[in-house]
């Protein structure tokens, strides 16, 4: 039996369809399933998955998995093309013109294509960011771990995720199911999404309910439903919303004047953390400090001072300097010696 050469056309073939596979990965939308890689491969299921466990090995950062919407046992792959996005291609100051442009355009029939290529863009950016700050940290993330501790197990899922971010940037109002901590029981509610908050303890849609501002438990978010109605959110900045806050909880008539005492032996620990974007710190002739900012958010800020054992103390509002004494109370009735 003859030897078969190198370069062969068996071996261009084979080349041709892996660069078909390659491309059908990276085409836009959620990916494309096994019986895709079958048909461009002309080949076995079985050898279909170790084609795309060959992408997902030399592509480790790139590839997603990821389940059909419409048929949610079926398996989805696809390839992220960032890589192929040079770090300096688009730069930040591009970006800053383009979102300097998109908010002084008051028609929303071009200023939505453009938050949405805005939005693109970001991603792609950060993404690109991303996989060249994991290749640079490869080598080095063999000698480092992140140190365990109490962290929140929610998971959202993807598809939601999805439609809660188009419904934002389409300005459309949402059709959705919502489990109400506080009555125990699912609901369904229609809002306005406004953004999405990124918290410790828990990650909220900000909404408009009722014609106010409010904030859902993402997790507790189900079923979501675009409608086709449209509300505007006028100078809302969910940047600025965040801002407002000590973590994620927003107290209603917020935010108010706060105060904190530093004593003398925190001083150097203090003055290493930016605890509010706005503080202000103000040093004493003592060594003590005094922290000032506008915030609410009364319980978190109460958790994360009782850390510091006293050594930081709630001076104002009256409100905050309430919900810690309460919370140092129930501590200390809970421990029975």
């Amino acid at each position: 039996m003859a030897k078969k050469q190198k370069g062969s056309r068996d071996d261009y073939a084979l080349f041709g369809s892996m660069l078909d596979v390659a491309k059908a990965l990276s085409r836009p939308g959620n990916g494309i399933p096994y019986e895709e890689v079958m048909d461009i491969m002309s080949c076995s299921h079985k050898k279909a998955e170790r084609v795309v466990q060959f992408f997902q090995k030399r592509y480790p950062y790139n590839f997603e998995e990821h389940r059909d919407p419409m048929v949610p046992q079926k398996k989805l792959f696809k390839l992220d093309g960032a890589d192929c996005v040079p770090l300096d291609y688009i730069n930040d100051a591009e970006m800053f013109a383009l979102n300097g442009s998109t908010k002084k355009i008051k028609d929303d029939a071009i200023k939505l294509p453009l938050v949405s290529l805005e939005y693109k863009l970001n991603r792609l950016l950060e993404r690109r960011k991303t996989v060249a700050q994991m290749n640079d940290m490869e080598g080095i993330s063999m000698g480092e771990a992140v140190v365990s501790g109490p962290r929140i197990k929610n998971k959202n899922d993807d598809e939601i995720l999805r439609k809660l971010r188009k419904a934002i940037l389409e300005n459309k109002v949402i059709n959705c199911s919502y489990y109400s901590v506080s009555d125990k029981k699912k609901k369904k509610i229609t809002v306005c999404p406004l953004g999405i908050l990124w918290g410790n303890w828990n990650n909220y849609l900000v909404v408009l309910e009722n014609g106010k501002t409010a904030q859902k438990i993402l997790s507790n978010i189900s079923d979501v439903k675009i409608t086709n109605e449209e509300f505007r959110s006028g100078n809302f900045s969910i940047d600025e919303y965040a801002k407002k806050s000590f973590g994620a909880y927003h107290t209603p008539n917020g935010p108010f004047d706060v105060e904190w005492y530093v004593s003398p032996d925190a001083k150097e620990s203090a003055l290493k953390y930016e605890f509010h974007p706005d503080q202000k710190v103000i040093p004493h002739t003592d060594g003590s400090l005094t922290i000032k900012f506008k915030s609410d958010g009364w319980r978190e800020m109460s958790w994360y001072l009782f850390r510091w054992s006293g050594a930081i103390v709630p001076i104002k509002p009256k409100a905050l300097v309430d919900e810690y004494k309460n919370i140092i109370k129930k501590i200390s009735d809970s421990v029975k010696l």
